[in-house]
């Protein structure tokens, strides 16, 4: 019977500190000159990505992605992230970050402007979703 207690417990502490904190989260791309658009739609365990609107594939992830990606974005520390960043240049990459995390949701914009613990994250979004694209390919796409 202790055995149980402990392990139960063990259970729910590893729950606690360890569980998805992760809910959903939303990244656009937009180039400023019209040329290049992306999404990244995720919610618990799908992602949508949508590449120049014409291009939409769904991913169901697997629970070690969600967790590396859980994992990266808590590196980011959204909470001590302001709303909005931004440079006075005239072409670029606009980024729309909607997160929903822990309970809290937080959006950040970034216009022309790198936040190196943001990208961290649109990369490890990147090499899921490319990881996945690419074990669907077909010769004829290669």
């Amino acid at each position: 019977m202790k055995h149980i207690i402990t392990l139960s417990a063990l259970l729910i502490l590893t729950q606690i500190c360890f569980g998805q904190k992760l809910t959903s989260f939303e990244i656009e791309q937009v180039g400023l000159t019209g040329v290049h658009f992306s999404k990244y739609q995720f919610d618990v365990e799908t992602l949508v990505v949508t590449k120049n609107i014409k291009r939409k594939e769904k991913i169901n992830l697997h629970q070690k992605e969600i967790n590396r990606l859980d994992s990266v974005l808590s590196s980011v520390r959204l909470e001590t992230r302001k709303d909005s960043y931004s440079r006075p240049v005239m072409d670029g990459i606009n980024h729309n970050f909607s997160f929903e995390y822990d309970g809290n949701e937080k959006e950040i914009r970034l216009w022309n402007y790198y936040l190196e613990n943001l990208d961290r994250f649109l990369l490890a979004v990147n090499a899921v979703s490319y990881t996945h694209l690419r074990a669907h390919e077909t010769p004829e796409h290669l």
